[in-house]
C-alpha cells in the first residue's frame, strides 16, 4: 500500500511541477505582426518566382498580387493564403489544374 501511495505523490508532484514550470519550458511566439507576414511571404515568392520558368508563372503572380492587396486592405489571413496558394501554383513545373 506504501508503494501506491508514494506512486500517487509522485503522479500529483510532477503534474504539478509540470502546471507549475510550464510557462518556463513553453516555447515562445515571436511577436510578428500579421502584416510583416504578408511582405515576407511576398518577397519570398518574388525571390523564386525570379528565376523560375514554370507555366502558371502569369497566373501564380496575379494570384499573389492579389493577395499582397488583400493584406493591405487589412485581410491577412485571406492575403496570405492566395499568396501561399500562387507559390504553391509555380514549385513544380507542371500546368496547375483549376477548379
Amino acid at each position: 500500500m506504501t508503494y501506491l501511495r508514494l506512486f500517487r505523490t509522485a503522479i500529483a508532484g510532477t503534474a504539478l511541477a509540470m502546471v507549475g514550470l510550464n510557462p518556463a519550458f513553453a516555447q515562445q511566439q515571436p511577436d510578428v505582426d500579421p502584416a510583416m507576414m504578408c511582405d515576407a511571404a511576398n518577397a519570398a515568392y518574388q525571390s523564386y518566382a525570379a528565376t523560375n520558368d514554370d507555366p502558371d508563372k502569369a497566373d501564380a503572380t496575379a494570384r499573389v498580387t492579389e493577395g499582397a492587396s488583400d493584406c493591405k486592405e487589412g485581410r491577412h489571413d485571406v492575403g496570405l493564403k492566395k499568396i501561399n496558394e500562387g507559390t504553391a501554383m509555380i514549385h513544380d513545373h507542371v500546368r496547375t489544374k483549376m477548379k
